[in-house]
């Protein structure tokens, strides 16, 4: 949406534009329905009264006018700018769990959605909210992805131990030193591992879903 880049400029949208936004924010909602459509509530109309009078008063300190003057102002400017400072504050929000392993991650995105929910379907129509992701989705999936990497190479790790060791697979993970042995890094420890009749096991149940590899070397 090139329009709400241009707030980040100081630059006031007209009403008009503004609508366009709510609309063009309308559709990107409905992409994600199974209905393919919700009416969402109206932006101006259905407003509660202190948050217009909240979003007056943050617009009249932006833009440096009087209480009089904002109140002039046609609302549904005064109200996309306040929801777009609400917007602003999620995403920063979120930014801050950039870089960061995927046990603290995790927990932050849980934290995160259930605060956008609120957001989402609290007293305050805020409609830019509606685009917020869930977190927990977008993070279980990058983390499933690194966590099967990371197994696969762990039995990798255990086949260059039977390598070496006339074709005996290892007791504990900790015996293996030919090659590194990743953690699971949806936990940050190392992965579930059990042997027992020449067949070792490499298993995990985060995120409520089970990996497992079994390895049996081939005499």
């Amino acid at each position: 949406m090139p329009n709400l880049a241009n707030i980040r400029t100081d630059e006031k949208l007209s009403a008009e534009q503004w609508r366009s936004v709510f609309a063009n924010i309308q559709r990107l909602v409905d992409l994600g329905l199974p209905s393919g459509h919700e009416q969402r509530p109206d932006v101006v109309k259905d407003a509660s009264k202190e948050t217009l009078e909240k979003a007056k008063s943050e617009y009249a300190a932006a833009h440096r006018l009087t209480a009089k003057q904002a109140a002039e102002v046609d609302p549904i400017c005064v109200l996309g700018e306040y929801y777009f400072r609400q917007f602003e504050i999620a995403y920063d929000e979120w930014s801050k769990c950039r870089g960061l392993a995927y046990p603290a991650l995790i927990e932050k995105a849980n934290a995160f959605d259930i605060w956008s929910k609120k957001l989402k379907t609290g007293a305050t129509i805020d409609p830019l909210a509606q685009t917020l992701p869930v977190m927990t989705g977008v993070v279980g999936k990058f983390a499933r992805a690194d966590r099967q990497l990371a197994a696969l190479t762990a039995v990798e790790a255990l086949r260059a131990y039977a390598a070496a060791n006339g074709g005996k697979l290892p007791e504990q993970l900790d015996d293996v030193v030919e090659t590194p042995v990743p953690a699971n890094p949806m936990t940050g420890k190392p992965f579930t591992y059990a042997m027992a009749n020449g067949v070792a096991t490499i298993s995990d149940s985060s995120l409520g879903d089970h990996l497992e590899y079994t390895i049996k070397i081939r005499k």
